[in-house]
């Protein structure tokens, strides 16, 4: 993939947050649009990169909530193999800059490209959850047929409420 630009279709964040009394306020986190993903994105991000972390902010004035994510991988100097996990961990955090209680839902939505452009046939997505932690397992098969999860994963790890749909969360 390296001189090629690479997007999945349907992978990216979301959040919908709704102030106490208010409605609720939905935005995709990205500007720009890619044709397979809903809904508004936020007006700004700002980015700050030192491998291997890289911390955003998203700057979108109609949200209640300040929202920053880091975003990291793997990487222990003189340890190769450990550092060549292929493996990114997304921390988020949501500042209430209201004076009211604010209630959010944080969406994820990513496919598994580990068969894309290399002549694999199938993907595996396995869900991994620990007190911790809600994780998804990818990975890819060359003489299988594509499996039941091989369309996108989303995935909603909340600490309140789900919602009864995922749509709910982008309508």
């Amino acid at each position: 993939n390296w001189g090629q630009r690479l997007v999945l279709p349907d992978t990216f964040f979301a959040i919908r947050a709704n102030e106490t009394g208010k409605s609720a306020v939905t935005r995709r986190l990205e500007t720009i649009r890619h044709s397979s993903n809903p809904g508004q994105g936020v007006k700004n991000i700002t980015y700050e990169g030192r491998s291997p972390i890289a911390r955003l902010r998203y700057d979108e004035p109609a949200l209640p909530v300040k929202v920053s994510l880091t975003a990291w991988s793997p990487l222990i100097p003189h340890q190769p193999r450990e550092s060549g996990l292929p493996a990114a961990v997304f921390t988020f955090e949501l500042t209430n800059h209201t004076a009211n209680a604010v209630h959010a839902i944080l969406l994820g939505s990513i496919r598994n490209a580990v068969a894309l452009n290399n002549g694999w046939t199938g993907t595996q997505n396995r869900l991994e959850r620990s007190a911790a932690m809600t994780a998804i397992h990818m990975d890819g098969r060359i003489d299988a047929r594509p499996s039941v999860m091989s369309k996108p994963v989303r995935v909603l790890v909340l600490l309140e409420s789900l919602p009864s749909r995922v749509s709910e969360v982008l309508s």
